[in-house]
C-alpha cells in the first residue's frame, strides 16, 4: 500500500506558558502612504523570517487601498530560498480606501523558526500593499484565480526584484517564559490510495480525532479506541489542498500535524 507520510510540524502534549510575548515574522512597520499595486489574479511571495519558535494565530497585511477590494493571505515554507508547500492561508478579507490593517485569523498552531514566504492576493486590480520603496527583496509571483485554492506548492513561482511590503505572520512566543512540551509516540500517515488516516503507537481510549482546514474549520470528527497497532479513519471527499489532523485525550490535544490531499 502505498503511503505518503504526514511531516510533523509540532508534537504537543501540555503546553504551561507563564509569559507571552510577540514575536512576530515579517514586515509589520511602519504604515507607508505610498501604496504598491498588485494585478488582480496574481499571487506576492516575499521572504520573512520568525526569529523564535512561537504558536501562530493570523496573517496580516498593512494596506493603504485606492479602491475597494478584497485579499487573501497565505504562507508557505522557504526551501533553499525558495518558495516549497503551503502552511497557512486565510479566508478572504474586506479592504478599504483608507490605511488599516487586515488580519486574516488562523487556527493557533505551533511554527518553528526559520524562514518563510508570505503572500497576498486582491480580487481587484488596485494600489494596495503598503511598502518601503525597496526594490531588492527576495520576491515570487504567480498567476492565479482569486476564487480558486492557493496552489499547494509554489516552487514554480516566478522569481523577480520586488518591493519590501507590510506583511507578517502573527506570532506569540515564550519570550522568558517556561515552554514544557510532552511528545507522544503517535505514528500518523494518510494513505492516497485509501483517502484514509493510518494511526498506531499509543493506546487512547475515547480518543477524538479531528480534520480541520487550515483556517481553523472542523471539517470532521471521529470518536474511537485508538490501539496500539493499526487504526484507520475514512476522510470525505475534501479538495486538494493542506489540512490539520489533531488527536484529543480527554479532552487535551496530544498531537497535531498537517497532511496535504
Amino acid at each position: 500500500m502505498k503511503k505518503t507520510a504526514i511531516l510533523f510540524f509540532a508534537l504537543f502534549s501540555a503546553l504551561f506558558i507563564h509569559a507571552q510575548t510577540n514575536c512576530n515574522g515579517g514586515y509589520e512597520s511602519p504604515l507607508y502612504t505610498t501604496p504598491t499595486p498588485l494585478n488582480a489574479n496574481f499571487i506576492y511571495l516575499e521572504q520573512i523570517t520568525v526569529n523564535a519558535a512561537g504558536t501562530i494565530t493570523g496573517l496580516s497585511a498593512n494596506t493603504n487601498g485606492t479602491s475597494i477590494t478584497q485579499m487573501r493571505l497565505a504562507l508557505y515554507e522557504s526551501v533553499n530560498d525558495v518558495p516549497g508547500n503551503l502552511i497557512f492561508f486565510t479566508g478572504a478579507l474586506d479592504v478599504g480606501l483608507t490605511p488599516s490593517t487586515v488580519t486574516g485569523s488562523l487556527i493557533a498552531t505551533p511554527i518553528a523558526a526559520g524562514t518563510y514566504f508570505i503572500g497576498g492576493t486582491v480580487n481587484t486590480t488596485c494600489n494596495v500593499l503598503t511598502c518601503d520603496g525597496s526594490t531588492s527583496n527576495l520576491v515570487y509571483v504567480s498567476a492565479f484565480d482569486f476564487n480558486s485554492a492557493f496552489p499547494a506548492n509554489a516552487s514554480s513561482f516566478m522569481s523577480v526584484g520586488g518591493p519590501v511590503v507590510n506583511l507578517w505572520a502573527n506570532i506569540t512566543c515564550e519570550g522568558n517564559s517556561v515552554l514544557e512540551e510532552g511528545k507522544t509516540p503517535l505514528s500518523i500517515y494518510y494513505s492516497r490510495e485509501k483517502n484514509s488516516l493510518q494511526i498506531s503507537g499509543l493506546a487512547i481510549a475515547g480518543a477524538c480525532v479531528q480534520v480541520l482546514s487550515m483556517e481553523g474549520k472542523i471539517l470532521q470528527t471521529n470518536r474511537m479506541n485508538l490501539s496500539e497497532t493499526a487504526n484507520e479513519i475514512q476522510l470525505e471527499n475534501f479538495a486538494s489542498g493542506v489540512y490539520l489532523v489533531s488527536v484529543y485525550n480527554q479532552g487535551k490535544l496530544i498531537h497535531y500535524i498537517r497532511f496535504i490531499i
